[in-house]
């Protein structure tokens, strides 16, 4: 927290749970981690980071402070600045997941907000059914099946963005319910090409 020296001890306690808490530019996330340490993250968009500061460790610090179930639990916790790390994660779907000798598994097929905390099941079902795939020789029903559970997957996250009404005139919730247009409030189709530059 603000004012605390660094260090890698963490106090209060998460337990085995993972906490997420809703907050007006988005959304934090936390657990507790082996070394009686936790990661804490923000989900926000680049503008409203640089906007609110919190692309800043101390601004950030000081926006976690604010939270209501997080901050408690680390009452006894010592921030480590030199942890601190900005990188994207958005919604995406690959515009191809297979080709000649190849299949796109996991989030090299297509990539989930991190909100719907699917990402290590979904890699691990998309390379059981892209074993299936290769063995069988159903490519193409694995590509469609990635597709569909992609558009399942759009339908789900708008309604738990659309369960969150606090902050309806916010441009972080507006986007992600619907009231606003652009890329945030869907998903981007990436090609091959592009996949690289995402890694």
């Amino acid at each position: 927290m603000p004012g605390v020296e660094s260090g890698a001890e963490f106090g209060a306690g998460f337990g085995n749970s993972t906490w997420l808490e809703a907050a007006p530019n988005g959304w934090w996330y936390a657990a507790e981690v082996p070394g009686r340490a936790a990661v804490v993250a923000l989900g926000t968009d680049p503008k409203l980071a640089k906007a609110g500061g919190v692309y800043k460790v101390h601004s950030w610090a000081a926006a976690l402070s604010g939270t209501a179930l997080i901050a408690p639990r680390l009452k006894q916790a010592r921030l480590l600045p030199v942890s601190f790390r900005i990188t994207a994660s958005y919604s995406y779907r690959a515009a191809r997941v297979v080709g000649e000798n190849w299949l796109a598994v996991g989030d090299a097929a297509c990539a989930f907000d991190p909100l719907s905390s699917a990402g290590i099941y979904k890699a691990l079902v998309n390379g059981q059914e892209a074993a299936r795939a290769i063995c069988d020789g159903y490519r193409e029903a694995y590509a469609n099946r990635i597709h569909q559970d992609y558009e399942t997957y759009l339908i789900k996250r708008a309604e738990l963005y659309q369960a969150e009404q606090r902050w309806a005139k916010s441009a972080f919730w507006a986007q992600r319910q619907g009231r606003a247009q652009g890329e945030a409030q869907g998903h981007r189709s990436v090609s091959p090409k592009e996949m690289s530059t995402l890694a």
